[in-house]
């Protein structure tokens, strides 16, 4: 079937379906866009965003949208009857009920919401209704229809208040203490809730001290000084200012547990100290393991505390200077939480301490020593000292075995062999069956649409409503469908979601190819390292935003992207950093100013472009250009950033893989410079 004959069947069969009943709009709906997923599966060449399908629909849907903002009622409804067979029909009819809900009559919304049951504009127009109950003051309607479904503490709260307004105190007050007991602040909409159920009583001096120790868990310092002063009394009060205390000067802990008024409060006192001890070890892990020996003496803690507190020590123990450790038996190590074992690896890798390497990775569970970055670094350990275990596999056998895996490991193992990097590369295989039931989903077809029409964070809602109960075979499917139509960020996430590793031009594909070429050209840099960095920071995610603020494909802060546009003179907003060319223009600048920085070396500015300039060149001043590149790596203080470096380096391997080019993970002069 080709367009043409396509579109023939979408006018005919619309046609005969409409004429029979007006209830079987929707199946004429439904079997359209079954036609459209049964096209594009038949037609593995014919690409989605290739397709001028909806284009007359895409451009009505936009007309209609204008009319509706412009106050065109009937212009709006003449349009709407051109797309009756388009699958954002009822985003037009959402818009419509939006636009008046405060005068709409209520029948109407309950209809639009029984019409199209557990999708994300029935979630919506439902929280748009409940905020136009709040306020018109409506609290018996917002009581019948509340949904515990709803995700959503302002609301929740509101839905309390509600009923409290309804003559339900006690069933309202009684179910208050969950959504105050958080180790965050809550919305104001919470706060008359809350002051409610205080001043009723149910607020006891334990409740509180739950959620300070919740906060102080969470290092919520400043909720934690407003518990203990708005809430706390007497010696509650006492114990959560030397709670405070023994956070913020944790070496004060000696003497506080002795004052007599502590005595009814053991396990609290025990909390604290705990709490106490394990904040000193990070900091002086002596005198933490002596306060702990003399609270062991005068307390008794149960087994699982116990537990967390050694843990914390040996973690203090293994981060010891050298010459301290120098005077310690390995034996000590032994027995240590796997966490404690690697840091110690670490510290003994950046001391360039190959027996004690050798020795803790061996003392590591059999299934962490076993796993690609240990054997890598066992095999280092081995040959550095020049060892022939019996009973052991050589470092040569070692480096073989990993050579064969698309890793960041396997691809050192393979430069130390000076053998061809293994890609694994096995495209997943999409069967008519999957397609068949894929076809089906409404839900994924309305996503595609939405991605369409840049409208991301409704097409997110859709493609989640649409994926959350199928199987991995289905996801997989859905995944090779998102990609075509070059929603690349949940044709990778998709992969993810499956655990299908191999498909390697699907989890690495050549998004936004024109553009990164052209930057790179224009900065001079390795095209396959600008892919690398774009993969790794927002697979390829164009309106990506990080906790931190960070924006775009290549996540920049607000701050580096003002200062990089002022250096090379372009005038942006910060609307423009969702923009793919203006990110990446600005991204791969950034990129070239920190290459610069850092003489030429990817490494280095790979950490950068992660971690900051500046902590880079502490660390580089604190290792004195002593260590191998693969141990400074390694020996990365921030987890994240040890990670983010080896998945570049790798998927820079990759991307010259995906574009047939000669690779090589790190250059000489990368491999060779000590840092």
């Amino acid at each position: 079937m080709n367009l043409l004959q396509f579109q023939i069947f979408r006018k005919n069969t619309g046609k005969k379906i409409l004429s029979s009943h007006p209830l079987n709009k929707s199946l004429c709906v439904l079997r359209t866009f079954l036609a459209l997923i049964a096209l594009w599966f038949a037609s593995p060449t014919l690409h989605a965003h290739d397709m001028k399908l909806f284009a007359d629909h895409r451009t009505n849907y936009q007309l209609a949208m204008n009319h509706l903002a412009n106050g065109k009622a009937a212009a709006f409804k003449e349009t709407l009857t051109l797309l009756q067979d388009y699958p954002l029909y009822p985003y037009l009819e959402y818009e419509a009920i939006n636009i008046k809900i405060k005068q709409l009559p209520r029948k109407e919304i309950d209809a639009f919401i029984a019409k199209y049951p557990n999708s994300p504009i029935s979630r919506k127009i439902k929280r748009k209704l409940l905020n136009q109950l709040i306020k018109k003051h409506r609290w018996q309607e917002y009581v019948d229809d509340w949904e515990p479904t709803i995700k959503d503490t302002r609301l929740n709260c509101w839905y309390l208040r509600a009923l409290y307004r309804t003559g339900q105190k006690t069933q309202a007050l009684s179910a208050v203490q969950p959504l105050w007991l958080k180790a965050s602040s809550q919305p104001k909409a919470c706060d008359p809730l809350f002051k409610e159920w205080v001043t009723g009583g149910y607020l006891s001096q334990d409740v509180a001290w739950q959620r300070l120790v919740l906060a102080m868990d969470a290092r919520r310092t400043k909720l934690a000084r407003y518990i203990v002063r708005k809430f706390l009394k007497d010696d509650y009060a006492l114990l959560g200012a030397e709670y405070i205390k023994a956070h913020r000067r944790p070496q004060t802990l000696a003497n506080f547990s002795i004052r007599p008024e502590f005595d009814v409060h053991t396990k609290k006192v025990r909390g604290i100290i705990l709490h106490g001890i394990k904040r000193l070890a990070r900091k002086d892990s002596d005198k933490a393991n002596s306060l702990w020996q003399d609270y062991r003496l005068r307390h008794s803690f149960v087994e699982s505390d116990i537990i967390d507190v050694e843990y914390a020590l040996a973690l203090g123990v293994a981060t010891r200077s050298k010459d301290h450790v120098g005077a310690l038996q390995l034996d000590e190590f032994a027995d240590a939480p796997t966490a404690a074992i690697e840091k110690r690896i670490r510290v003994a890798l950046s001391e360039i301490d190959w027996p004690t390497v050798f020795y803790l990775i061996q003392s590591l569970p059999d299934e962490d020593q076993n796993n690609k970055r240990w054997q890598y670094w066992l095999a280092r350990s081995i040959e550095a000292q020049n060892l022939s275990v019996k009973g052991l596999p050589s470092p040569q056998e070692r480096y073989l075995e990993l050579s064969k895996t698309r890793s960041y490991y396997g691809f050192l193992a393979a430069d130390l062999l000076s053998a061809d990097y293994a890609m694994q590369d096995q495209p997943a295989t999409i069967t008519e069956i999957s397609r068949q039931q894929l076809g089906q989903n409404i839900g994924l077809v309305r996503a595609l649409e939405l991605f369409a029409l840049n409208r991301r964070d409704d097409a997110r809602q859709e493609w989640y409503f649409g994926t959350k109960s199928l199987d991995s075979t289905l996801i997989l499917a859905a995944g090779k469908m998102a990609e075509d139509f070059g929603w690349y960020e949940k044709a990778i996430r998709s992969y993810i979601k499956a655990q299908y590793w191999n498909d390697v031009k699907t989890r690495f594909p050549l998004a936004y190819k024109a553009k990164i070429l052209n930057a790179s050209k224009a900065q001079k840099l390795d095209t396959s390292w600008v892919f690398a960095i774009a993969r790794q920071e927002s697979a390829f995610s164009p309106d990506a935003k990080s906790h931190a603020g960070a924006l775009g494909l290549m996540q920049l802060m607000p701050g580096t992207a003002s200062q990089t546009a002022q250096q090379i003179g372009l005038k942006f907003k910060l609307a423009d950093l969702i923009k793919p060319e203006t990110n990446i223009r600005l991204g791969s600048n950034y990129l070239k100013s920190l290459l610069d920085k850092f003489n030429g070396n990817r490494i280095l500015a790979t950490t950068a472009y992660n971690a900051g300039p500046y902590r880079v060149k502490r660390w580089l001043k604190k290792t004195k250009s002593n260590l191998p590149f693969d141990v400074w790596i390694e020996t990365i203080p921030f987890k994240e950033t040890r990670s983010y470096v080896q998945n570049v380096l790798a998927f820079s391997v990759i991307y010259d893989y995906r574009m047939s080019k000669e690779s090589q993970m790190v250059t000489t002069l990368e491999s060779e410079q000590m840092l």
